[in-house]
C-alpha cells in the first residue's frame, strides 16, 4: 500500500473519531440538560413546600369571615408566589406540566386554606371601601382560587338567569 492509502485510512480514522466525539458530546449535552432540569425542578418543589407552609402558618379554625386582613393577605400572597413560581417554571421548561406543580402544592395545604379558598373571599379584604392593599388581596385570592382550580361559586353563579 502507498502512502495515498495509508493517507485515505488515516483520513477515515479521523472522521470516524470525530463522529464519535460528536455523539459523545450530544449524549454528554442531553444529560447535562436532564440534571439541570431535575435541580430546578427540586428547587422548585422546595419553594412551593415553604409557600405552602406560609400559607398553612396562617390559617386559623373558622370560616374565611373570621380571617384578619394580615392572615387573608398572607394566604394570599403566598398561594400568588406559588401561582408565579410555577407559571415561571413552567414557561421556561416546556417539557414540564403545570398541572403537576398545582397538584403538589395543594397536597400540600391544609384543609382549612383548601375550605377558605372556596368559600367567597374574606370580609377582611372584601370590603365595600377597599384600600389599595385590599383590593390586591382581593384579585390574588380570586386568581389564586381560578389557577389552582378550587371549586367554588361566584356571585353571577348564585343570581337566577331567568329574570
Amino acid at each position: 500500500m502507498d502512502a495515498n492509502g495509508w493517507s485515505a485510512i488515516a483520513a477515515c480514522s479521523s472522521a470516524i473519531a470525530a463522529v464519535i466525539s460528536l455523539i459523545v458530546s450530544v449524549r454528554s449535552a442531553n444529560a447535562q440538560s436532564d440534571m439541570i432540569f431535575f435541580e430546578r425542578e427540586k428547587h422548585l418543589y422546595e419553594l412551593l413546600s415553604a409557600d405552602a407552609i406560609r400559607a398553612n402558618d396562617n390559617a386559623q379554625q373558622g370560616y374565611p369571615s373570621d380571617l384578619s386582613f394580615s392572615q387573608a393577605s398572607n394566604i394570599a400572597y403566598a398561594l400568588d408566589s406559588a401561582r408565579n413560581r410555577i407559571q415561571a417554571f413552567t414557561l421556561e421548561s416546556p417539557k414540564s406540566k403545570k398541572e403537576k406543580y398545582i397538584r403538589f402544592f395543594r397536597q400540600r395545604l391544609t384543609a382549612e386554606i383548601n375550605s377558605y379558598m372556596v368559600e367567597m373571599i374574606p370580609a377582611s379584604i372584601d370590603r365595600e371601601d377597599p384600600s389599595i392593599d385590599q383590593m390586591e388581596a382581593s384579585s390574588s385570592w380570586v386568581a389564586n382560587r381560578k389557577f389552582f382550580n378550587f371549586r367554588y361559586c361566584e356571585d353571577e353563579d348564585l343570581s337566577n338567569e331567568d329574570e
